[in-house]
């Protein structure tokens, strides 16, 4: 029987740890995911586009993929993005815009 506490402590730990993690990782998701995206989260989407943080095809945050921003006569906003330059996940993600949305992203 030794090490006995070891096991019994090393199992609580565990158990600990995945409750926190669970806690941490998981319950999150389920809350954001049922929130839907609004108008003004849409405009910072595409305004600022793939790079909000460091990524592999802009490491030094360049912009080199930001979109450029056209305003047009009747104040609304359009994003020119150059080509081959991937749209931001927010405005294609279906289950993260919601309904009533996903028009605002057509």
């Amino acid at each position: 029987m030794a090490f006995r506490e070891y096991k019994i402590g090393a199992r609580c730990f565990a158990v600990g740890f995945g409750m926190s993690m669970l806690i941490t990782l998981y319950m999150p998701t389920v809350d954001i995911v049922s929130i839907p995206s609004t108008e003004l989260g849409l405009h910072k989407e595409l305004s600022v586009g793939t790079n909000a943080g460091f990524n592999y095809q802009d490491p030094f945050l360049d912009g080199k993929n930001k979109p450029l921003t056209v305003k047009l006569e009747d104040d609304s906003f359009a994003y020119v993005y150059k080509p081959g330059v991937k749209f931001p996940p927010g405005i294609i993600h279906k289950k993260v815009l919601g309904p009533g949305v996903s028009e605002l992203s057509h």
